[in-house]
């Protein structure tokens, strides 16, 4: 008797389980035929803006007028109080020193560079002066060609998001630190190219940004290494416009260092 009741116990349990098993399936097609059923959602697609006539008009003023939207985004960073700022621009200024340079800033003379940007001066600015003062005219100055991977992407970046096609052989006479200034230098003139309502600009940033991300893993915070553009967009519809440049700057630096370290194959 106790046997009967356990082998009736196994089979209750063994229909139970195929009763699951045909349950689980059913949900399994459903689920199938529905996804199969609804179109995938696909990312939208960006396209790259018109780009704008750079020019070195020394008449120009168009560059100091501060009106237009792309004047007016940053609300959060400056409701902000003092002290968040300065930690924000201190971290900001430690690793533009670094990958401009290649090494570390010291302390006296970051709290210099701090200090220029607690008095208003602007992150643009600080960048200038850190490749037109002495130690990066000494970088400059060494005989040391550039990698064929920092040649490839100086030109290609050139054509794809500046409308510029630089001359490699032109390229292969500079070292790094040359290609690096002369190419963010000629990304800064094109920003203030960009109409001042800030949607071709935040579009060219957004496309940009999201090819570096995908392209290169040597990124060192989540939204650097998002692969949207969108995100990107919204990032830099947030900021102020000299965050905007700053990262620009960074990036470009940082895989301009990154790429002179590859071997060449």
């Amino acid at each position: 008797m106790k046997y009967l009741i356990l082998l009736s116990s196994f089979m209750h349990l063994q229909a139970y389980a195929l009763d699951f098993d045909k349950i689980v399936e059913g949900v399994k097609q459903r689920v199938e035929h529905l996804m199969n059923k609804a179109p995938a959602k696909q990312e939208r697609e960006f396209k790259l803006p018109p780009l704008p006539q750079i020019t070195k008009d020394p008449r120009a003023i168009h560059v100091y007028q501060k009106e237009g939207a792309i004047f007016e985004t940053g609300k959060k960073f400056r409701a902000l109080s003092s002290e968040q700022k300065k930690k924000y621009r201190y971290y900001f200024l430690s690793e533009l020193v670094y990958v401009v340079r290649g090494a570390e800033g010291s302390k006296p003379e970051l709290a210099t560079l701090l200090n220029v940007l607690e008095q208003g001066g602007d992150r643009e600015g600080v960048y200038r002066s850190l490749v037109l003062d002495q130690a990066y005219k000494n970088l400059e100055s060494y005989r040391e060609n550039c990698s064929k991977q920092v040649i490839e992407f100086g030109y290609q970046f050139g054509v794809k998001y500046l409308n510029l096609n630089f001359k490699q052989e032109d390229m292969k006479q500079l070292n790094l630190w040359s290609v690096k200034r002369i190419i963010v230098e000629k990304a800064l003139e094109l920003i203030d190219a960009f109409p001042t309502d800030g949607k071709n600009l935040y579009l060219w940033y957004g496309i940009l940004s999201a090819e570096l991300a995908g392209n290169y893993t040597i990124w060192n915070n989540k939204l650097r290494k998002q692969k949207h553009t969108d995100s990107h967009i919204a990032w830099a519809k947030s900021v102020p416009i000299q965050h905007l440049k700053s990262e620009v700057i960074i990036k470009l630096n940082r895989i301009f260092n990154h790429l002179q370290d590859v071997k060449s194959h």
